[in-house]
């Protein structure tokens, strides 16, 4: 949801861009089960890295509050 909301999108205008039913897309966001498919539609329409999304989420050790702030684009 941050990073929608970080592109000023809202999560109904997310899903109909990227062809998913609104309840699909917002039940998987509120319920962390976003689908790898959703993952690669989202990285496309919102133009962010999936290897920084990697880091700003931790999974690669800590990041800083301003390492998260700074969204790079594809």
């Amino acid at each position: 949801k941050w990073f929608i909301d970080c592109r000023n999108r809202t999560i109904k205008e997310t899903a109909a861009a990227m062809n998913i039913k609104y309840t699909t897309f917002s039940a998987q966001l509120n319920n962390n089960t976003v689908t790898a498919e959703t993952l690669m539609k989202l990285a496309a329409y919102l133009d962010i890295d999936l290897n920084w999304m990697l880091v700003v989420l931790g999974y690669h050790g800590p990041v800083s509050a301003v390492e998260r702030e700074m969204i790079p684009r594809m």
